[in-house]
């Protein structure tokens, strides 16, 4: 009796080791997977070496995750309305 349920301890084990196994998998995929939107760049930083000299647009991109993290910047074109009071001849 003892045998076997060593045997069912055993696989259930497995089970829970293969599962946190996935789940830790999946974990890093998401990490190292990022998106940048259009009008938008970016560069990686890294922890040990410090920014980057690669500009990364648009698209998916990987980076290493827990070592590597992108910094966003927003380019896209921005309209600025400048007042001006002067005076016209025909006003």
């Amino acid at each position: 009796m003892n045998n076997l349920n060593f045997n069912m301890i055993k696989g259930y084990v497995q089970k829970a080791s293969s599962g946190i196994g996935v789940f830790l998998l999946a974990l890093i995929l998401k990490k190292s997977i990022y998106r940048i939107e259009p009008g938008f760049q970016s560069l990686h930083f890294n922890i040990v070496s410090g920014i980057g000299n690669k500009v990364y647009r648009e698209g998916y991109h990987l980076l290493v995750p827990f070592l590597e993290r992108p910094i966003i910047y927003d380019c896209r074109m921005k309209n600025h309305m400048f007042l001006c009071v002067c005076g016209t001849k025909g006003i």
